[in-house]
């Protein structure tokens, strides 16, 4: 059930999902009075005959107190993630996916190994580094947060789509009970400027810098942009706007 106001639209249902888990910090922060919030907290469904401004209240509230994590994910340097304005962001700079793939390129080519064990050993050592990275990146995010995960339609890389699916399956195994996972297309975000929206490939620097050829706003890292836009991308589309994320 979704309903419609100045702003744009609420999904009650997530609204009531979301209630049920208020804390007590959350409980004194919103504009209602704290008894009618435990009875919705108590008995969710309550919000189906709520007042319209409680609903509100509660919504922006959830909408305010989450931050947008974009994910990009690449085959050489495994993920770089940010927030809309690149406030909090992290690199994996190990190489280690470099190696791994290296090392299963050998396993196929020896004859010691059949596809089958090469492959096994491949999704092994991929889960692991991924596991340790989204741990690291997971344990930073004290409030909820959205994990927005960057993939491109129809993509034919093997590798990097295995590499898409462990990280999901990890994310999913370690995000907390009130976090989210969203799937959000990707095209452009490493050749978009986030200040300006300009779109150009020459955006992208040879040292993996990005420098828009328009307003001038300037990263050292291209792949710390493309993540702050793939935020960016999913908070737009989201049911409210306000806020810096």
């Amino acid at each position: 059930m979704r309903v419609i106001n100045g702003y744009g639209y609420i999904d009650i249902d997530e609204i009531i999902d979301k209630v049920s888990h208020l804390k007590r910090e959350d409980i004194r922060n919103i504009n209602i009075p704290n008894s009618i919030l435990y009875g919705y907290k108590s008995d969710p469904n309550k919000l189906f005959n709520a007042k319209f401004n409680h609903i509100i209240a509660i919504a922006q509230y959830i909408q305010q107190n989450t931050i947008y994590i974009g994910m990009d994910i690449g085959g050489k340097n495994y993920i770089a993630t940010s927030t809309i304005v690149r406030s909090k962001t992290y690199i994996d700079k190990s190489k280690e996916i470099e190696h791994i793939l290296k090392k299963y390129d050998n396993r196929i080519n020896h004859k010691k190994y059949d596809d089958i064990v090469a492959y096994s050993k491949l999704k092994t050592s991929l889960t692991n580094h991924i596991s340790k990275n989204i741990k690291d990146i997971v344990k930073r995010n004290q409030t909820k947060t959205v994990y927005v995960l960057g993939e491109v339609p129809n993509y034919r890389n093997s590798i990097i789509s295995l590499i898409f699916d462990l990280t999901y399956n990890v994310l999913q195994r370690k995000i907390k009970q009130e976090d989210e996972i969203l799937l959000i297309n990707e095209s452009h975000t490493s050749i978009l400027c986030p200040e300006c929206g300009y779109k150009d490939k020459k955006n992208r620097t040879k040292s993996n810098g990005f420098q828009c050829k328009n307003c001038e706003f300037q990263h050292d890292n291209n792949d710390i942009v493309a993540a702050s836009n793939i935020a960016n991308r999913a908070y737009k589309k989201g049911d409210f706007k306000y806020g810096e994320v």
